[in-house]
């Protein structure tokens, strides 16, 4: 009964029926004191009921049976592993990555102790730590899922239907350390043997079509972030329904790819349904939940609603602050943008300390020259510092910001920053300045689409300064 349950989930076929059978056998095991089988079935329910709010705290109570079980059951490698994955995808599903490693890392531990590094439970437990670490930013993600590609390509060939989840996970990864050609070629690649072996409808196809779309919305490709999105919207809402999680998590980033077509009203339409669906599926306090409520306030300030921005900044700021500790990269974006939102609410004071606290952390996290986190946020800096005055200071970070920008930077931030020091080097060098705005309307005219009311403003100022 447990393993037909284990295998109707696996399949993603019936779940409600899988989910009644493992209930049935852990009743049943417990009964006849079966402790091995109780073990397994209530660390399996604790992971496939994580995802739903409604079944949260049961998730709790069966995760907590499972570990009660194993410790008067003892040591037993020949289940532990297993164990010890399903309950490290309880945590992550419940937001707790530091549990879902610790989980992760036993589990490949008794799983190279018992069977060897060549081992699908090695590799899957190897698979399961690189995608937490790429989740988290942590650069060790990338060789930790390279092996696990190499193992698995080497156990069960490159077209094994495991290899497109950890092409996924490693383009993440990569992606995590900004190399976004390299992450694309994965990306795609996941994308192209999912399709082969499952089929361009199959609900897995929309895991790198999400994924592709990130990397759209970051490198300016924002008309291909949104069909990408669309195509996997479709997908999602055609398998699972308008209500899941992960319908939710595809509406974040297309809200996101909207926003940066300055299509505002749509972007804030599709995070409002996200936060909703969000909220109700994983909890008000889920790391997801703050991650939307970032977005959803950069839309609320874009629409001048700077006020209710504050307030969302706020509360993502204390969601993502219990989910990720507070030196996370997640927050330097947070606590930058609630500088922006300040200091549009002239609170010129509060905005310059919030930017200061983003630039702390930012040379804390990645160092003193880490262009691509700089950029921005020394950007915003020159322009609070100019607010109150300090024309020079504003200066001095408007420089530094150009200084750091790179091919890889990207459009708007790049334009942002050449754009500002243009703006404070016109009265006294006039050519050097033209110049540097000139060179920002080339980094906005490369983006595929967006940028138009910055373009503009842009170009009525070279006008103004000819």
């Amino acid at each position: 009964m447990l393993l037909l349950g284990l295998a109707m989930e696996r399949q993603e076929h019936d779940r409600g029926g899988a989910l009644a059978l493992i209930r049935e056998a852990a009743w049943i095991a417990q009964g006849v004191g079966h402790l091995e089988v109780v073990i397994r079935a209530a660390a399996a329910l604790a992971m496939l009921t994580a995802g739903d709010q409604a079944e949260l705290e049961a998730a709790r109570v069966w995760a907590a049976l499972a570990r009660s079980t194993f410790e008067r059951y003892g040591d037993d490698p020949s289940i532990e592993v297993e164990v010890r994955r399903h309950l490290g995808e309880f945590a992550l599903t419940a937001g707790d990555y530091d549990a879902a490693l610790s989980e992760y890392r036993r589990a490949r531990t008794l799983a190279r102790v018992r069977d060897g590094e060549r081992s699908l439970a090695y590799i899957n437990a190897l698979r399961s730590i690189g995608a937490v670490e790429a989740e988290l930013g942590q650069p060790e993600a990338v060789t930790t899922l390279e092996r696990a590609r190499t193992l698995a390509a080497a156990l069960l060939g490159p077209r094994h239907p495991m290899m497109p989840e950890i092409l996924d996970a490693l383009g993440s990864a990569e992606m995590g350390q900004d190399n976004f050609h390299r992450a694309l070629e994965l990306h795609r690649a996941a994308l192209e043997l999912t399709e082969e072996l499952l089929g361009p409808t199959h609900a897995r196809a929309a895991v790198p079509l999400n994924n592709l779309a990130i990397i759209y919305d970051e490198t300016g490709r924002y008309d291909e972030a949104v069909v990408a999105l669309e195509r996997a919207r479709e997908i999602l809402v055609t398998e699972l329904g308008a209500d899941h999680p992960k319908v939710a998590y595809v509406d974040v980033n297309l809200g996101s790819a909207l926003q940066n077509l300055d299509r505002y009203a749509e972007a804030l339409t599709r995070y409002e349904a996200a936060l909703v669906v969000l909220a109700d599926s994983l909890g008000p306090e889920h790391m997801a939940v703050g991650v939307t409520l970032q977005n959803l306030a950069t839309v609320r300030a874009a629409l001048g609603d700077y006020a209710g921005a504050l307030d969302d900044y706020d509360r993502a700021a204390e969601v993502l602050t219990a989910s990720f500790g507070d030196s996370h990269p997640t927050l330097v974006s947070v606590e930058k943008n609630r500088a922006e939102a300040l200091a549009e609410l002239d609170r010129d004071d509060e905005a310059l300390a919030a930017a200061r606290r983003a630039m702390a952390m930012t040379e804390a996290i990645w160092g003193p020259e880490h262009g691509e986190q700089l950029v921005s946020i020394l950007t915003t800096l020159s322009g609070i510092e100019l607010e109150l005055g300090n024309r020079e200071r504003a200066r001095d970070c408007a420089e530094r910001a150009v200084e750091l920008c790179s091919s890889a930077t990207a459009p708007g931030e790049l334009a942002s920053a050449h754009f500002g020091l243009a703006k404070l080097l016109a009265r006294k060098d006039r050519e050097r300045a033209r110049a540097l705005a000139e060179q920002a309307t080339r980094a906005l005219a490369r983006a595929a689409s967006g940028h138009e009311q910055e373009l503009a403003e842009i170009r009525a100022w070279l006008d103004a300064h000819g």
